[in-house]
């Protein structure tokens, strides 16, 4: 990438200059997943996930579903829907662009997202960080043999880093 800029400064080529730092970014890009797999190596879903997991029911309104993620500084809760026997999720962010007028009356299974990712409890914490980088979704879901387990949300991957991280006294 450096070479490339200064080729591309020397020849007045500045079409050089784009590439190079579209190939830093990615270099960086790069690095800093191959050091992410690294520090999590070894380390499954299952010891990563949020346990206890609060679910709340589809039929419960909005108000009450964002009364419970407030009050518990939570910005993810798993809806269970009992008739079709699904799992979603549903996220602050998403009931507070609700109307203040129809929190009380909507329930919050009409928000919820069932299209939700799935990952097994033995499957590597780092796959789930890939997961949530391209795919974008608020939270992933931790399912065995059918039966709900848990959730991985960013907040969860972050403190999986503290916790798992590199030891300080070993970087030279």
């Amino acid at each position: 990438a450096l070479s490339f800029a200064i080729i591309g400064a020397i020849s007045f080529n500045f079409i050089l200059m784009p590439i190079a730092a579209f190939i830093y970014v990615a270099g960086v890009h790069e690095t800093q997943m191959l050091q992410l797999k690294g520090v999590l190596k070894g380390v499954t879903a299952e010891q990563v996930m949020r346990i206890p997991v609060l679910t709340v029911n589809a039929g419960d309104s909005v108000r009450s579903v964002l009364h419970t993620l407030v009050s518990r500084a939570i910005k993810v809760i798993a809806v269970l829907q009992k008739e079709r026997g699904g799992l979603g999720l549903v996220d602050v962010e998403s009931l507070q662009n609700i109307p203040e007028a129809r929190r009380e009356q909507l329930p919050v299974g009409m928000i919820a997202n069932y299209d939700v990712p799935l990952v097994k409890l033995t499957d590597s914490a780092f796959s789930v960080v890939e997961q949530l980088a391209s795919q974008g979704p608020v939270a992933i879901v931790v399912n065995e043999d059918g039966n709900f387990k848990g959730l991985i949300d960013q907040e969860d991957m972050v403190r999986a880093l503290s916790r798992y991280g590199v030891d300080e006294s070993n970087k030279a």
